[in-house]
């Protein structure tokens, strides 16, 4: 399970991360990407973590059933 997450930085915006829960471990990945009161810029924010969430979602579902994504083989 992965969820996005948010914590409150001293400066009041909010810094981004993922909250991740993998065969009984949590770990949390901050992504370097900050939520200020600029509401325009907040919403491609979101977009952009939402994107990363759901390729860390499908990495770890695809490596739970069995299965390498193409892009984490070597090319011989």
């Amino acid at each position: 399970m992965i969820k996005l997450r948010k914590k409150k930085l001293a400066d009041g915006s909010f810094s981004l991360y993922l909250d991740i829960y993998f065969d009984g471990k949590r770990q949390c990945k901050f992504l370097d990407l900050r939520l200020t009161k600029d509401k325009e810029n907040n919403k491609e924010v979101l977009k952009l973590a939402n994107k990363i969430r759901a390729t860390k979602e499908l990495e770890h579902q695809s490596y739970q059933h069995g299965f390498i994504l193409a892009f984490k083989t070597n090319p011989c």
